[in-house]
């Protein structure tokens, strides 16, 4: 589901941004392969839903096997809505490793939301990002 185009140019710039800086410090693994796709790119899929091919922002894929393992959401200010609920239903269906990572300032909106739908069970990892000069700066909150 891609949902690039409604995000500003710089909105998307700091989207994309933050695809990077996460998956350089959180998603480097030894045995797993990471794949971005930034800007509605379709570059590693995680997955079918409901027929259609799933492409979350980071997909880890284990490099014995070439399966998806760990998959990572990143999203915006102005795209926590509920057509990205939909999305992290989707994503938390495939049974996989699921973090989602939003910014600070839509942290108890976002806990709502994935506790009123039921959604914690499929989400390994709720992270809260903001910017920090050229850096970004991570909490986990579960």
């Amino acid at each position: 589901m891609q949902q690039a185009g409604l995000r500003t140019p710089e909105e998307q710039r700091l989207h994309d941004e933050a695809i990077r800086l996460i998956a350089r410090t959180r998603y480097r693994f030894f045995d797993k392969t990471t794949y971005l796709n930034p800007d509605g790119e379709k570059n590693k899929s995680a997955g079918v839903v409901r027929g259609q091919e799933q492409y979350p922002d980071i997909v880890a894929v284990e490099d014995f096997t070439g399966k998806p393992s760990i998959i990572a959401e990143i999203e915006t200010e102005s795209l926590v809505s509920e057509i990205e609920f939909q999305q992290w239903e989707d994503f938390a269906s495939l049974n996989l490793i699921f973090y989602l990572y939003i910014p600070t300032s839509k942290v108890d909106d976002v806990i709502y939301v994935i506790d009123s739908e039921g959604l914690r069970d499929g989400i390994k990892g709720l992270r809260r990002y903001s910017f920090v000069n050229s850096d970004i700066e991570i909490t986990n909150i579960w």
